[in-house]
């Protein structure tokens, strides 16, 4: 074997190398492996359709009040809870508690306001009235559901505001089927996700009628706390006594960071269930087993072509000597 093929082989492998170094490096995310993608068991699934809508951007931060010299702000208040999320059957009442202490030095008279789509389903014990400074108060709020409620999860807000200080409330109620043919749970992990990743969760569905083998309209989206829907998927699937499966949504791009809802809807003729899960999308979601176990595999297929081209050099060498 002469110098000049000898030369040709070592300059080949190396640009080999590096233009596998550069392609892996470029496509990273493209290799690593996920093992939380779309699984199920006890059915079969149809196809689907997939849609998206723009979001709306959100509220604007409401700027904190100016502290006295000693700290302490001359208006304000705290509220025990910043989200209420409730499960309620058509028919049925439930009520939750909202403690509110005045924190500031002056006397407050606190409003409270839910939106005007929520009264249908909540009533609250007081919305007006005083708050002496340093004292507390805890309001009732019964939320319920007619007879004939459409089951599905309600979302929106509630407004407390005292003397130019305002809190939100994210309020999320499902309302159920009185008798249901099925239970629908779903859960998300991980619950903190970034822009333009998956979010996934697992939904599982149990069939609580007599009828068997049926073929149920599956309906998943992701939707902020004021309840609009910015992408969801559609499928049918099959039943028989209960299914456990993974679905997944890809987090639009653009949206504000924030808690967000994965939707999930099981109709079967004019039956529904649903069930809503949270989430959180964030700059820097936390790095995940299969993240790094991705990562680990990503260098271990780096480590070995480095290997594989430095032996082939090595042996192209040796050869070249002998002779």
């Amino acid at each position: 074997m002469n110098k000049k093929r000898v030369k040709f082989w070592i300059i080949l492998s190396t640009v080999f190398l590096l233009a596998m170094y550069f392609l892996i490096s470029v496509n990273a995310d493209s290799i690593f492996i996920d093992y939380g993608g779309s699984e199920e068991t006890g059915g079969s699934s149809g196809g689907y359709e997939e849609g998206f809508f723009g979001s709306e951007e959100a509220p604007p931060e409401i700027p904190s009040q100016p502290s006295s010299g000693g700290g302490v702000p001359l208006k304000g208040f705290t509220i025990d809870k910043n989200l209420i999320h409730i499960k309620i059957k058509q028919g049925e009442t439930k009520r939750e508690l909202l403690e509110i202490i005045n924190t500031g030095h002056y006397d407050l008279d606190i409003n409270i306001t839910p939106e005007e789509h929520l009264r249908k389903l909540m009533l609250i014990s007081e919305e007006y009235f005083s708050l002496f400074s340093g004292k507390s108060k805890v309001i009732f709020i019964d939320f319920f559901a007619k007879e004939n409620e459409i089951p599905d999860a309600y979302a929106g807000r509630i407004f407390v505001e005292g003397d130019g200080v305002k809190k939100v409330i994210n309020v999320i109620i499902e309302v159920t089927e009185k008798e249901p043919l099925f239970d629908l749970i779903v859960n998300v992990l991980p619950e903190k996700v970034g822009r333009g990743k998956n979010v996934k969760a697992n939904i599982k569905i149990l069939n609580l009628g007599d009828l068997e083998n049926v073929d149920v309209f599956l309906h998943y989206s992701i939707r902020d706390l004021e309840g609009n829907e910015l992408t969801f998927k559609e499928e049918s699937i099959a039943i028989v006594d209960k299914l456990d499966i993974t679905r997944e949504l890809k987090v639009p791009e653009d949206v504000p960071f924030g808690k967000y809802m994965f939707y999930t809807k099981v109709s079967y003729n004019d039956v529904t269930a649903v069930s809503t899960d949270l989430f959180e999308v964030v700059e820097k979601p936390p790095i995940t087993g299969s993240d790094i176990f991705g990562k680990l595999i990503f260098y271990l297929i780096l480590i070995i072509l480095t290997l594989g081209v430095s032996i082939v050099i090595v042996l192209i060498v040796r050869h070249f000597k002998e002779e």
